[in-house]
This record gives structure tokens, sequence and C-alpha cells, in this order.
């Protein structure tokens, strides 16, 4: 078993990553998929496709934006603790 370093990241380290690539690529391929439907002529508002497509782009944009701002909140809340402590 590999030893835990203070380099090492850990387990939610990790899966946040994990996640927050599996997010983008979803923003990705659901935006290419907008991009695609956009230059035909199912383009209608009453498309479940655009309807479904557009719910996952926003969404999965949200959430990895989201979690690829978690470290600079932990690096913030961190200072800022250090900073009220000191």
């Amino acid at each position: 078993m590999a030893e835990h370093t203070d380099d090492s990241p850990g387990v939610l380290e990790r899966a946040r990553r994990v996640l927050a690539w599996l997010a983008g690529a979803l923003f990705v391929i659901s935006f290419l998929g907008l991009l695609a439907l956009s230059a035909t002529s199912y383009w209608t508002a009453d498309n479940p496709w655009v309807t479904t497509l557009d719910q996952v782009w926003k969404g999965s944009g949200l959430v990895a934006l989201a979690l690829g701002c978690v470290p600079y909140g932990v690096a913030g809340a961190r200072r800022a603790r250090r900073l009220l402590t000191e």
C-alpha cells in the first residue's frame, strides 16, 4: 500500500478532480450536441433533445465550475483562519 504524504491528494480531492473532469466532459459533449442540432431543422423550442441538452449543458457547467472553485475556497478559508488566529 502506498504511503500517504502531505503532497499526495486525499480521497476527497481525487473524487473532486474526477467529478470535475466528468462534469467538464459532459459540458463539452452537451454543448457540441446543441451546436450540431442548431444547424438542423430539429432546432425548435418543443424538441425534447434541445431542452434536455440545454439543461445538461447548464447543470454540468455549474457543477464543473463549483467543483473547480473548491480548492480556492479552501485555500482562502485557511488563509483567513490563519490571519484571524495570529
